[in-house]
């Protein structure tokens, strides 16, 4: 299985049965504990999610020139349409187990994912899959290549059909322009999800919003699915 950093916000006893449980999946060529600071963020008061931060591989990706970085699948960031549909679903098995190790201990209904950028693809795809309803989904400049939104539209499961998404992107991002964000949106609304879309003034910026908005999602997931 990846290698997990796993952190917990609350009291001692709050490790053996958090409310809620977060997936922590970090973007293209960072270090997992680039997004311990927006888990902490969601910390007390109240019963904080313990939070599970999986560790990608080290692939080609990046600039480009073959040069390796923390990747989830090899990509260019000059070309965010091209990926490798094997290389994505195999990835999404492996965090399959993560999910699966951690709904084992508290339940899937209370199991949230959140991926920033690369991240917030992977995400989406291991949610989308999962057999088992989970609690939500957090994503923070998503995007999502024709030939990954085709497979999904025809393989996402009945157990996550309406999972609700919550969606920030930076309205300055040079990296995944909002537009390919928006496009996530608008298809997530088609296949029925309930969307929170924040366009907010940032870069390519992990989870950008006020840490009071995303609070309010993950409490109204753990609310919603119990």
């Amino acid at each position: 299985m990846l290698d997990v950093v796993e952190l917990s916000l609350g009291p001692p006893h709050y490790a053996d049965e958090p409310p809620a449980s977060v997936i922590w999946l970090h973007g293209m060529g960072q270090e997992p504990s680039a997004l311990i600071p927006t888990a902490r963020l969601l910390g007390p008061p109240g019963r904080p999610p313990r939070g599970l931060f999986p560790c990608a591989p080290q692939q080609p990706g990046g600039l480009g020139g073959g040069r390796l970085v923390r990747a989830w699948f090899p990509q260019s960031v000059f070309r965010l349409d091209r990926i490798g549909l094997p290389d994505v679903l195999a990835m999404a098995e492996r965090l399959r187990e993560v999910v699966d190790a951690e709904t084992s201990r508290t339940g899937a209904g209370r199991v949230l994912l959140a991926g920033f950028s690369q991240g917030a693809v992977m995400a989406l795809v291991t949610c989308l899959l999962h057999p088992a309803p989970l609690a939500g989904l957090a994503l923070s400049a998503p995007y999502l290549p024709a030939g990954l939104a085709a497979h999904l539209a025809e393989r996402r499961t009945a157990a996550n059909a309406a999972t609700p998404v919550w969606i920030a992107h930076g309205a300055d991002d040079w990296v995944i322009p909002p537009a390919a964000g928006a496009l996530v949106r608008d298809t997530l609304l088609g296949w029925g999800h309930p969307v929170s879309w924040h366009h907010l003034p940032a870069g390519h910026t992990p989870f950008p919003a006020p840490p009071a908005l995303l609070h309010h999602f993950l409490h109204s997931c753990q609310a919603g699915r119990g």
